[in-house]
């Protein structure tokens, strides 16, 4: 069996610097949709359900974890390390038996949210066919949401684990698939703004377009 080669630590921040550019960009978009998602759930009187108060939560959550990108792109231009073995410290917060763990039930708890989802869609068909169509979309969405994002990265970052020689080799391959992660907590708005008409009317309304009332035609019709 060939041996995969080790990386090489300039290759290792080369990547780092491309990826997490990329993280970068994909957050400045994700941390503007995610503020205004926070900012119509305080605002909007039609949001007020404690679904929607969570959903304010979430963004405010993402807002967070995107924010944190900001040393990584720091330690990796900067070519410095938090320590020996630790570039980015999202994906680096344990390691040793305790990352292994938490790659491993990582997996197993998107799973089960996949199956969630997928349970909840079977259990809607009972609603009335309008009702049904408009959740079960959304419902859908959010299954493709976590299928190509936290589920494929977790997955795929165990897949690596198992496979990667040395742990810079996994670090640096692991990297890329946090894209998925990135647009993951980047698109929540726009899923909200096309798939919802309620949160789509409430954002009309906080950018200013909310629609006016046409005025009446005051022509007068010659009387025959």
């Amino acid at each position: 069996m060939l041996a995969t080669p080790a990386v090489t630590l300039s290759t290792f921040f080369l990547v780092g610097k491309v990826m997490s550019s990329i993280f970068i960009a994909i957050s400045i978009v994700g941390c503007t949709g995610n503020f205004l998602i926070f900012l119509v759930t305080i605002k909007s009187k039609q949001l007020r359900c404690p679904c929607n108060i969570l959903i304010g939560f979430q963004a405010v959550s993402d807002i967070i974890m995107q924010v944190s990108h900001i040393p990584f792109i720091y330690f990796a231009f900067a070519e410095n390390l938090t320590e020996e073995k630790t570039l980015c410290m999202i994906a680096q917060a344990v390691t040793g038996v305790t990352e292994n763990v938490w790659f491993a039930s990582g997996s197993i708890i998107n799973f089960g949210i996949v199956g969630i989802y997928y349970s909840l869609s079977k259990l809607l068909k009972n609603a009335s066919p309008s009702d049904y169509q408009k959740i079960n979309r959304s419902l859908s969405t959010m299954i493709v949401m976590y299928l190509f994002g936290w589920l494929l990265t977790m997955f795929g970052c165990t897949v690596v684990l198992l496979v990667a020689p040395n742990h810079r080799s996994f670090m640096t391959l692991e990297l890329p698939l946090g894209t998925f992660i990135n647009i993951n907590l980047a698109v929540p708005f726009f899923v909200y703004y096309f798939r919802s008409t309620l949160y789509r009317a409430e954002f009309r309304k906080l950018f200013g377009l909310e629609a006016r009332p046409e005025a009446k035609s005051s022509t007068v019709r010659p009387s025959t």
